[in-house]
Formats: structure tokens, C-alpha cells, sequence
């Protein structure tokens, strides 16, 4: 009979491999690409990272999104689109993923809104702070990397 200590150090021996065979990459790529849409998802319905309204348009910006027949009542930071369609995960190590702007300009309307200027209320939209949401990140990270590394794992048989 097998040693059962043996056959579990073989097995996480194969899913260290299998990490490094880029089922980490794979797994942080689907972490990324789900929390892109919860924040643009959340944001074009007005919420920031906490899931709180954001700070109105002023008066004389919801008239001109007004005669160019955008919502006003909704603070959704789409005018164009641009911003929020520029949002795209990258992976930067095997347990880690970052959410970056694909454009320069649209980083820096980003950080406006984030962050603020004189003439910009702060809205904080990017991040995710709502704790459904970083559970339903962290269940599809086990269900990404589970989902691929339990056919390795058996003790004892």
C-alpha cells in the first residue's frame, strides 16, 4: 500500500506544477475579468465602491448631459463610454491581478472621478469595497483554481 504522505506530497508537488504552467494566470485572468464588470456594472448604476449613491452631476453639467439626451438622475460617469470600456484586467503574478485603463486618457478621467478636482466631486467607483462582492470574487477564484486542481488530489486510496 501507498503512503498516503507520499501520494500528498506527489499531488501538491503536480498542482505547484500545474500553477506554474499558467492555471494561476488563467484563474487571476477570470478574478479580473469578473470584477471589471462588477465595477462597471455597479458604477453605470450610480454606486460607488461601497455601494452608496454618488455626489449628484452639478446643475449646469446635468443640463448639458440633459441636451445631449443623457441620464441625469443617475450618477453613471458614462458620457461617452470610453472611461469605463477602458478598464481591463492584467495579470501581474500568479496570485494577483490588477484592474488598469487600456488608454492614458481615459486613466486620467478615471483618477479625476476617483479622486477628484476642484471641479469634480470625488466619486470613489474604482474599487470594490461591497462584501457580496468580494465574496462572489473569492468564490470564483476557488472555483477557478478547484475546479482544475481537485482532479490531482486524492490521500489514502
Amino acid at each position: 500500500m501507498a503512503d498516503p504522505f507520499d501520494e500528498t506530497a506527489l499531488a501538491l508537488t503536480k498542482i505547484a506544477d500545474r500553477l506554474d504552467d499558467g492555471l494561476g494566470e488563467r484563474a487571476m485572468q477570470a478574478v479580473g475579468q469578473a470584477a471589471t464588470f462588477m465595477i462597471v456594472n455597479r458604477t453605470k448604476q450610480g454606486l460607488d465602491a461601497d455601494g452608496e449613491p454618488f455626489v449628484p452631476y452639478s446643475y449646469r453639467y446635468a443640463q448639458t448631459r440633459a441636451r445631449k439626451s443623457l441620464e441625469t438622475d443617475v450618477v453613471d460617469l458614462a458620457r461617452t463610454g470610453h472611461m469605463l470600456g477602458a478598464v481591463i484586467p492584467r495579470v501581474t503574478g500568479r496570485d494577483e491581478v490588477r484592474l488598469v485603463f487600456a488608454g492614458t486618457f481615459d486613466a486620467q478621467k478615471g483618477r479625476w472621478q476617483h479622486e477628484g478636482t476642484p471641479t469634480i466631486p470625488r466619486r470613489q467607483w474604482f474599487d470594490e469595497r461591497r462584501p457580496a462582492a468580494l465574496k462572489a470574487l473569492e468564490k470564483i477564484a476557488m472555483d477557478e483554481f478547484g475546479a482544475d486542481l481537485s482532479v490531482g488530489i486524492t490521500v489514502g486510496k
